[in-house]
């Protein structure tokens, strides 16, 4: 007797949807943990992207590297990991909602530079003074 497969997509692989300039928005599925290097590289015209609850890790390097249409960014509370470089060159990115209590690590000076000036990082009230003393996210 056979029975039937069940695939729970749990990472988004490296270069998924790399240079797809057509993509504008993209919803992920919540069984997702990880979200692989280079994944949405170069989508010039993605303009939001909610991270589901569950992913715990954007990685290694430059997963939304000069999406140069990105605007808003929100990332989950179960994430603890960032690559360098991830959005890099988003030149007009103005918003960055974290709602990790915990500073993510993997912050470098390139994980938002240049973005937008107008660019605001929002993280929960009580961890503020964190975030400000946090490696990588006292650039911003």
């Amino acid at each position: 007797m056979w029975s039937p497969l069940l695939f729970i997509v749990c990472a988004v692989a490296r270069g998924a949807f790399s240079t797809r300039s057509s993509i504008t928005s993209i919803t992920l599925p919540s069984s997702i943990l990880t979200i692989d290097g280079s994944t949405f590289n170069r989508c010039s015209s993605l303009v939001e992207i909610n991270i589901p609850e569950g992913v715990t890790a954007i990685m290694p390097n430059s997963a939304f590297y000069l999406c140069t249409s990105l605007v808003s960014v929100t990332l989950p509370s179960t994430l603890t990991r960032l690559g360098g470089s991830d959005f890099e060159k988003c030149e007009s990115l103005k918003t960055v909602y974290c709602k990790a209590i915990n500073p993510p690590t993997g912050v470098d000076s390139y994980s938002f530079a240049p973005c937008s000036d107008e660019l605001k990082i929002y993280v929960p009230t009580d961890s503020v003074d964190e975030y400000k003393a946090a490696s990588g996210w006292s650039n911003y």
